[in-house]
């Protein structure tokens, strides 16, 4: 998948999916403002879990990660969802 940025979204999705999409500020990165951390909204596949990680790095993140192991904790909640990894 890669880093998705405002720039090179339409070549990662669709032209008419692209533009409907529907983002927000709140939708990118806290640390860099032109890389989109709600990958849910782009790619449904995404589960529900791991996109709750990405948005804890969001511009509306209210608690940020106090340390990495409270973050480890939250991607590990994250395995049983994620499949087998053959792809959506």
């Amino acid at each position: 998948m890669g880093f998705v940025t405002a720039a090179n979204l339409g070549e990662r999705l669709p032209p008419e999916r692209a533009r409907d999409v529907g983002l927000e500020p709140a939708d990118f990165s806290l640390f860099l403002g032109h890389r989109i951390m709600n990958l849910g909204k782009l790619f449904p596949y995404v589960p529900a879990s791991l996109n709750r990680v990405l948005m804890r790095f969001t511009q509306r993140v209210e608690i940020l990660y106090s340390d990495v192991n409270e973050m480890i904790a939250d991607l590990e909640g994250c395995l049983g969802d994620l499949g087998d990894g053959e792809g959506p």
